[in-house]
């Protein structure tokens, strides 16, 4: 048996070294020797405080002096003869032989492990620097386009995946006389019921559901045809200005945005178009009969 424990203490693959309660080097194993750099010979004349690196011989003390019969296992450097230093696991309790008491650790060189830790902790950085950089990105471009979203003269209405209202930008809600309060959350349905109560023919306005339809390429072939034209439906506001209208709809592959509504106020483009047929019929009829 003491053979067998004899072996199993040279052939450890982990250092052990069993000290006196002073901190004195009692006995050694080859492993523990090759990881300081000394001799089996040179091991038995050391003192705990030749080989720690991260504690002063006070704190070895006092580690000493506390240790339990369950042990402790922590984390520390451990420096060589040559002066190098390495991280080490360091597992350490206390042992009773023959009425005597010794301290026995067993020393795990965690140089690798470190290296490991250090690489994933970079690699963490890295990453949480990269997600802040696009966040401030995407944040940056966000406003952006919030800011696009609100100052442009053009009315847009988007509608979430579950086909209501999730914004209306202050261009539309100029142009309609409507507010917030009477479109954002609205469904498709109740959306167009209230936007077609502002025209003049409510009937123009198919609603955007019906337009989503329509232009979609299996789509209705009139609408599908305007497109190709390169027109756009108009309506007509009833009320003051009698504001004439351009709508588009655009749909969206955002995971939160399913379409747009593209309003564009044409009042003064159609008045010119009106006054120029206007005037061209009139030419045409001095023409023929001056």
């Amino acid at each position: 048996e003491a053979s067998r424990r004899r072996a199993l203490f040279q052939h450890e693959r982990d250092g052990v070294v069993i000290v006196n309660t002073d901190g004195r080097v009692f006995e050694a194993n080859p492993k523990m020797s090759s990881l300081l750099g000394y001799t089996a010979q040179e091991m038995t004349t050391l003192h705990i405080t030749d080989w720690e690196a991260s504690l002063n011989a006070t704190e070895v003390k006092h580690v000493l002096a506390s240790l339990g019969e369950e042990g402790t296992i922590f984390e520390t450097d451990l420096k060589r003869k040559d002066a190098s230093r390495f991280p080490a696991e360091v597992s350490i309790s206390k042992a009773t032989w023959t009425g005597r008491v010794f301290i026995v650790a067993s020393i795990r060189d965690i140089t690798e492990r470190r290296s490991v830790q250090q690489e994933l902790e970079n690699y963490r950085q890295r990453l949480e620097l990269l997600v802040e950089r696009r966040t401030r990105d995407l944040n940056d471009r966000t406003e952006q386009l919030n800011t696009i979203f609100a100052l442009s003269p053009d009315g847009f209405v988007s509608f979430d995946r579950n086909g209501k209202v999730n914004s209306a930008n202050a261009a539309f809600l100029r142009m309609t006389g409507l507010t917030t309060n009477d479109v954002v959350g609205r469904t498709e349905a109740s959306f167009s019921t209230a936007f077609a109560r502002l025209y003049t023919n409510p009937s123009a306005f198919p609603g955007v559901e019906a337009m989503a339809k329509a232009w979609r390429v299996n789509g209705d072939a009139s609408a599908a045809d305007t497109l190709a034209k390169g027109r756009r439906p108009t309506v007509e506001l009833s009320g003051p200005g009698n504001r004439v209208l351009e709508l588009d709809l655009q749909t969206s592959e955002s995971a939160f945005i399913s379409h747009v509504l593209y309003v564009r106020d044409v009042t003064h483009e159609t008045e010119v178009e009106r006054m120029k047929s206007e005037f061209l019929s009139t030419a045409a009829h001095e023409l023929r009969t001056p």
